[in-house]
């Protein structure tokens, strides 16, 4: 059975995959999205365990494990996925709350479940003149939310705020030695999954610059993905047949053994 139990897992694997690629692609347009990257694993039996120990006498050699029933010996798993952080394309626009961040740094913005991190700078001024993302996240400047008095505004490589020509502010833009400890939470924010991998100043000491009028796109590379949709969608299917002929095996097995 354990050709069955490698095509089924491979088949779910590829199911899984097919949601990932199609998100990416559903997205590509989207403000500062960062595609997600599907990881493989093949699982095989433990060989180490059922190898003989000269050091013990027969009766106390290891044995091999139990296999799971679900899964069989040999499997495919889509151990999960990881975020791509590459840059994304920049586009210019003519509104000066439009934000891109051109490096590794992330805008920190202030949330009901604590502060988050993203790289989609399309802010919008609330009731209260505060700078928030489109679902209402204050952006954090230096010293706490920005509060503008109205959207007219300049914004220094370096992430500082005039407005009429008087300094109000600097964007706290920050950054991560290891982006791995980033989770997506959803609408384009991260937040740290590690609690040992506290931010750090982007601005301007790693780099990072500040881009007005312009908005940073999603790093989804539509044709990439159109060619990873067609091959694991090809994929699936040769796992599908493989079922079948494998079921259809099976039961003209049984068929003969019960004549």
């Amino acid at each position: 059975m354990d050709d069955l139990y490698i095509a089924l897992s491979s088949a779910m694997a590829l199911e899984r995959h097919l949601d990932v690629v199609a998100n990416n692609m559903a997205n590509t347009n989207t403000v500062g999205y960062k595609q997600d990257v599907a990881q493989f694993e093949s699982l095989l039996p433990d060989t180490d365990s059922i190898l003989p120990d000269p050091d013990l006498p027969p009766d106390q050699q290891p044995s091999k494990p139990p296999q799971s029933p679900l899964v069989g010996p040999y499997f495919v798993n889509m151990r999960g996925t990881f975020t791509d952080f590459a840059q994304g394309d920049l586009r210019e626009t003519n509104n000066p709350l439009d934000l891109a961040l051109q490096g590794p740094g992330f805008f920190a913005v202030e949330t009901p479940q604590g502060e988050r991190y993203t790289r989609a700078g399309a802010f919008v001024l609330n009731s209260k003149g505060e700078l928030t993302t489109p679902d209402g996240a204050r952006v954090l400047g230096e010293g706490g939310p920005i509060v503008l008095t109205s959207a007219r505004i300049s914004v220094a490589d370096d992430g500082s705020i005039l407005q009429d020509a008087n300094p109000v502010g600097r964007f706290r833009v920050v950054q991560f030695d290891d982006l791995r400890a980033l989770d997506k939470t959803g609408a384009n924010l991260f937040q740290v999954g590690d609690a040992n991998a506290a931010p750090r100043a982007s601005v301007p000491e790693d780099g990072t610059v500040v881009r007005q009028n312009t908005l940073e796109y999603s790093n989804v590379n539509m044709i990439s993905e159109m060619v990873r949709l067609i091959q694991t969608e090809r994929s699936y299917t040769m796992a599908e047949k493989a079922i079948k002929t494998i079921d259809e095996a099976a039961q003209t097995a049984i068929g003969g053994v019960l004549r």
